[in-house]
């Protein structure tokens, strides 16, 4: 009989962690940081500690203690487990893979403590985007999602191993929709994250998890690459949505996957409800419309505020710059996340060329 258990996204924003057993099979539909319960203990410039591996997370309750499925190198002391088997929590565990939605840090973050050798299940956007977001980021024990730094304990405290002595060692990620890839997108997935070297895990594809068969759904949302996951278990399919929307430009992928959803005639549905009874947003095509208006009214310099990883409004802003012969000035950071989902997807433009993107050059 299979079961569900959910050690986070239940009553919260994000922090997916659910946990799915059928027979001799066990996986996650996403690891993602809770970022309500971790900014209860921590904000900007108060971290969980790095010398201390998996003892704050498990403290403070952002981590479930799930002995056996965390990386080895994180575990500070032989007490560490001791301390938490009180825990109803607590068990010891095996998993077969996580599937992950979509690279928003809420649903992937935390996979940054799993262990190195499991694998992780995506589109090759999310793969992608993973990577660009971790090679373009500050060092962090906590976003370690694609590729991991191994650690040394040396007098109880855990640090980074030396990079000229130690390379990063990549996650296996099985992408679930890869095309042949090009020789673009298969150098920027080998590529050395900075000076330390990378054990690169090559794209597998795959259509099984275990011995389960699996099938993926592209969705909308505000970040490339999101996908909805129907698994078949013994008792009938499970489907996870993972974040949907239905007014962003490509609203339409998510009619599609409930339509061909209800023909697995699902036994459960597990499906984020984060606005269910809120008020109507906007469409992606009216926030066009009003900041093309309140642009091409402007006589000087127009500053827009998104999230960060909203390449669908950055484009929809490229859009309107063009329209009232602008130019969209980005961060390096984008940039370099653009030219790297470009590489999986042409309706990506090329920062480097691109007539309308400049980029923000510090001076």
């Amino acid at each position: 009989m299979p079961s569900l258990t959910f050690y986070g996204g239940a009553n919260e924003i994000g922090g997916n962690k659910i946990l799915l057993e059928d027979g001799d099979t066990r996986l996650f539909f996403d690891f993602g940081t809770s970022f309500a319960r971790r900014y209860r203990y921590f904000e900007e410039y108060l971290k969980p500690r790095p010398i201390t591996g998996l003892l704050d997370p498990l403290e403070m309750g952002l981590l479930p203690p799930l002995r056996g499925i965390y990386r080895p190198d994180m575990e500070p002391t032989s007490d560490l487990w001791p301390r938490f088997s009180s825990s109803p929590l607590y068990r010891e565990l095996s998993i077969d893979g996580v599937l992950l939605s979509h690279a928003h840090l809420d649903h992937s973050g935390y996979i940054s403590f799993l262990r190195d050798d499991i694998p992780i299940y995506a589109t090759a956007m999310t793969a992608t985007i993973a990577k660009a977001i971790q090679d373009s980021g500050k060092g962090d024990f906590e976003k370690e999602v694609c590729y991991a730094i191994p650690k040394e304990e040396t007098d109880g405290i855990l640090q980074a191993a030396h990079w000229q002595k130690v390379s990063a060692r990549q996650r296996p990620f099985h992408v679930l929709d890869l095309p042949p890839p090009t020789s673009q997108a298969l150098a920027f997935w080998e590529a050395t994250p900075g000076a330390r070297g990378l054990q690169v895990c090559p794209w597998e594809e795959v259509c099984r998890i275990g011995s389960l068969h699996l099938k993926h759904f592209p969705v909308d949302h505000s970040i490339f690459g999101a996908a909805a996951f129907a698994v078949e278990t013994s008792s009938g399919w499970v489907i996870y949505t993972g974040d949907l929307r239905r007014h962003g430009w490509k609203g339409h992928l998510v009619e599609e996957f409930a339509t061909a959803a209800s023909h697995l005639k699902p036994v459960a549905l597990i499906c984020e409800g984060t606005n269910i009874a809120g008020s109507r947003a906007a469409s992606e095509e009216e926030v066009y419309t009003g900041a093309l208006k309140a642009v091409a009214g402007a006589k000087a310099l127009v500053i827009a505020d998104f999230g960060p990883r909203n390449v669908e409004r950055l484009l929809t802003f490229r859009q309107v710059a063009e329209q009232t012969n602008r130019r969209l000035v980005i961060s390096a950071r984008d940039a370099y996340l653009l030219r790297a989902m470009r590489y999986v997807s042409q309706e990506v433009p090329d920062p480097a060329s691109d007539e309308v993107i400049a980029i923000y050059e510090n001076a």
